[in-house]
Order: structure tokens, then sequence, then C-alpha cells
């Protein structure tokens, strides 16, 4: 999401966490849509691609893209028949909430900065 459109929403009191998310985790809609299909439970490649309808190539980068975010984990887990599957499960709404607000923080200070600088 860019800042013009987030403005205009924060001015008209209509952003929601997935605005916020979006701009300051710099997350498009489908990681936004994973992350919540996360947030009901762990899910493999193959239920989140079915859950996102969304080809399993997609899936998987989408959800790496999360991990590399850090707004999901990702775990082994062994498989009966032998091999292993890895299983992608959401941060809590604890660390995304500090996530949030250390970003938010971050653009603060920044912002302050920069306005700290005019003559």
């Amino acid at each position: 999401m860019d800042l013009k459109i987030l403005r205009r929403q924060l001015e008209a009191g209509d952003l929601d966490v997935k605005e916020i998310m979006g701009c300051l985790l710099q997350l498009n809609d489908l990681e936004i849509k994973a992350y919540q299909a996360l947030c009901e439970g762990p899910l493999t490649v193959a239920k989140a691609s079915s859950k996102l309808k969304k080809s399993r190539p997609t899936t998987q980068r989408v959800l790496s893209s999360l991990v590399a975010k850090g707004l999901a984990i990702r775990r082994v887990a062994p498989l009966k028949k032998g091999g292993y599957v890895y299983i992608y499960h959401a941060i809590s709404k604890e660390q995304l909430r500090e996530l949030l607000l250390v970003r938010l923080n971050h653009w603060y200070s920044k912002i302050v900065d920069v306005i700290s600088k005019i003559c």
C-alpha cells in the first residue's frame, strides 16, 4: 500500500490492520491472505495452496516471504513412511503487535529526524 492511500484512509477513519500490515511490513494482498490463513492454524504448503487457491510454487514463495519477514515460522515434521514435510505457523498476535510497533516507531524516528533538520 502506498502512503497516499494510507493517509487518505487514516484521515477518513477507514483503516484496518490489513492496510497497516501491508504498509509497515511491505506485504502484498496474497501475503496478508496467507498470514491470515496461518492464523487459523499451522499449514503445509499443500494445504496452504488449496486454501489460497494458488499453485504450489506461488504458495511456497509466499510462505517463504512470510518467514523472511518474521511473520511465520517453518518447522520440519517427519512423515510416518520416511521423509519430512514443512509446516508453517503464524507468529502470535503479541509478536505481530510488537513487530508493527517497532516498525512504526522506526518510521516515526526517521520522520522526526527529517523534521528537526528543517531550517
